[in-house]
This record gives C-alpha cells, sequence and structure tokens, in this order.
C-alpha cells in the first residue's frame, strides 16, 4: 500500500481542501460483512456545517496492455455495523471524471471495477472517494475500500497453429 503517495482530502461542494472537519483514510485491516481485508478506512468529514466527501487520489501509471481495470472493493466497516442502518455513498474517479459510483448498505462487500484500458500508456489520476450517503449522516459512517490494484490482460500470443481440412487446398491467383 502506497497511501504516503496519494493526495488526501476533502471535497465540499466540488471544491478539495485538505483533510479537516474529523475526515479520516487511514490503512488498517478493515472488516465488512465478517470478511477482513487489509485496506484504507475513510471517514466523511463530520465536523462541519455542510456534508462533504474524504478522498485519496493517486497517480497510476497504466502501462502498455491489452487491457486495464482498476479493481476493488468498497463497503462499510463492521465497526458501525450495530450504530448505521443507512448507506454510505463510495466513488471512483479517473481524471476528473466520474466513472463509478454506489450506495452501499451495511453488511457485504461490494466488488467493483474501471476500465482503464482508455488510459494505457498514460498516467491516471485516480480518485477514491466516501459520502455519508444520501441520508447525509455522518454518524458511524465508517467506509473503506480494498483490494485496490490495477488488473492487466496482455493480448494471446499466437506461436503456430495447423490448419486442417477434409479436401485438399487449392492455390488460387485472386488477388486484391
Amino acid at each position: 500500500n502506497e497511501l504516503w503517495k496519494a493526495k488526501a482530502g476533502t471535497t465540499y461542494a466540488n471544491v478539495d481542501g485538505p483533510m479537516e472537519n474529523g475526515a479520516v483514510a487511514d490503512p488498517t485491516t478493515v472488516v465488512v460483512g465478517g470478511t477482513s481485508r487489509p485496506g484504507i478506512f475513510m471517514h466523511p468529514p463530520f465536523n462541519g456545517q455542510s456534508v462533504g466527501a474524504t478522498y485519496l487520489e493517486y497517480a497510476v501509471p497504466v502501462p502498455d496492455a491489452y487491457a486495464a481495470t482498476f479493481v476493488f472493493a468498497a463497503g462499510i466497516n463492521d465497526s458501525a455495523a450495530a450504530n448505521r442502518t443507512v448507506p454510505m455513498s463510495f466513488g471512483v474517479m479517473v481524471n476528473g471524471v466520474m466513472y463509478w459510483q454506489k450506495d452501499i448498505s451495511p453488511g457485504a462487500w461490494s466488488e467493483g471495477g474501471v476500465d482503464l484500458t482508455a488510459f494505457i500508456g498514460q498516467t491516471a489520476l485516480i480518485r477514491i472517494f466516501v459520502t455519508p450517503g444520501p441520508s447525509n449522516n455522518t454518524s458511524f459512517a465508517h467506509g473503506a475500500f480494498a483490494g485496490m490494484r490495477l488488473a492487466l490482460n496482455t493480448p494471446p500470443e499466437l506461436t503456430s497453429f495447423t490448419l486442417a481440412s477434409a479436401t485438399p487446398l487449392i492455390p488460387s491467383n485472386v488477388s486484391t
């Protein structure tokens, strides 16, 4: 986990600022739905007049590949299970554009993925964030991301093949 390389902060009304008003983004072991994973515990700011988001933003070089996907899981930490019944909102932005957003209720990890194929050979700014959700309830808003990784697919290599034919192949002089 290279959390120390991430830009951390809060967002209020689409304006980024420093980590403030109780916002948290800490690497730790997170338990969601009874399943433990190394991840990042995130709590949106709660000591302010307006509702905001907590984010981490990574500059991720997307290497040459056939396809690239940012995969992750998001959920509400079981530490809030007895006190939180409403969902939180989780999201992933790439270069300032929303690619994935979901309201997640307590009790289970939600697996997600963002196709980064369009960013192959570039550095993509991947931002993960949490908000208190549709209810704007910041109480026990114990969000988490885990299993974050870049999954790369390379094109299959075709080294040789055998062509079988029931009848002999006849050469053709057809040209285009």
